[in-house]
């Protein structure tokens, strides 16, 4: 497909993984990816007039200056402001944006929400958790980098992922030893390894107190010393422990196709209440309960991001 694409965001790894997913399943291979900055002020006025401001915008450290894009995907609201300026400048570039763009959502081609979030339009394409970039051809070509790694420990393995601090809840020390404790417990009951990768939310000292809590199990603990293992712990793992505060994490692990648990950490967000209890009633999720050994079943596959590429193709392209 000959059409040129851009990506825009403010430089977050999961804002970018939704937009450069969304471009390289719609087949825009070799699309550039911009990081966006703006003065904060631009985020409350009017979308209406933002697109007169974009001088105020640089992508990449530049101006937005011709050539343009075919197609220009953002992610987040604080990238909002450079996709509106984009379209004045280039009124033929369709845009899209991922996730909710509240009351600027008139002004894209295309707005790609949760559906949990009740955005509705004729613009706007639901999905069921987030997209984004993974497949299980990407995670499967991670694995031969860790399997030497993790060889010795003994199965069956837990991966766990760990989110932390968000918008929606707290991640202290003290709920980090916690969880440590819990999987302390079950791996110290039911036997096998855990392999256990922290994420930019975690924070440090929590990543501390969650290791001095796994002491005397068997586990592998990333502590940022070797590549990132998120890819090779959902191909290897055979299964996967997910903290309940991530719809992204959630999503993501879906595609490995393994049997999956969420750590409850009791977050009472509606939308991520109704969200987790979707996911146990599709078949993706059990709660995690320390005293119970791992299970295995199946579940029917999820490829949001696939299905909505598809969608848009037919609608824009």
């Amino acid at each position: 497909m000959n059409i040129s694409c851009w990506t825009l965001t403010t430089g977050e790894i999961g804002m970018r993984n939704q937009a450069e997913g969304l471009a390289q399943r719609l087949g825009f291979k070799d699309y550039t990816a911009h990081t966006v900055t703006a003065p904060g002020w631009l985020g409350f006025a009017p979308p209406g007039l933002v697109g007169y401001l974009g001088g105020a915008i640089r992508l990449s450290g530049k101006h937005i200056t011709a050539p343009f894009p075919d197609v220009a995907i953002s992610c987040g609201r604080r990238s909002i402001p450079a996709m509106l300026a984009l379209k004045r400048l280039s009124p033929v570039t369709k845009i899209l944006h991922v996730q909710n763009s509240k009351n600027a959502t008139r002004f894209f081609d295309a707005v790609v929400v949760p559906q949990h979030d009740g955005l509705t339009g004729d613009n706007v394409f639901s999905s069921f958790g987030a997209i984004h970039h993974l497949t299980i051809e990407t995670i499967n070509a991670a694995a031969p980098v860790f399997a030497s790694v993790w060889d010795g420990l003994p199965r069956p393995w837990l991966g766990v992922l760990v989110g932390g601090k968000s918008p929606h809840n707290t991640f202290t020390e003290a709920d980090a030893e916690r969880l440590g404790k819990s999987l302390a417990a079950f791996q110290q009951q039911h036997g096998g390894s855990l392999l256990v990768t922290p994420s930019r939310r975690t924070g440090a000292a929590q990543t501390a107190a969650l290791q001095r809590a796994l002491m005397g199990t068997s586990h592998w603990l990333w502590t940022e010393q070797t590549a990132n293992p998120y890819h090779a712990l959902l191909a290897l793992s055979d299964a996967v422990l997910v903290t309940s505060d991530s719809i992204s994490m959630l999503t993501e692990a879906v595609t490995s196709e393994k049997p999956l648990y969420y750590y409850d950490m009791s977050i009472q967000k509606p939308r991520i209440v109704d969200f987790l209890s979707q996911l146990r009633t599709r078949g993706y999720y059990r709660i995690f309960n320390e005293t119970v050994p791992l299970e295995s079943w199946s579940y029917p596959p999820l490829d949001e991001t696939g299905r909505i590429a598809a969608a848009l193709r037919q609608k824009l392209f």
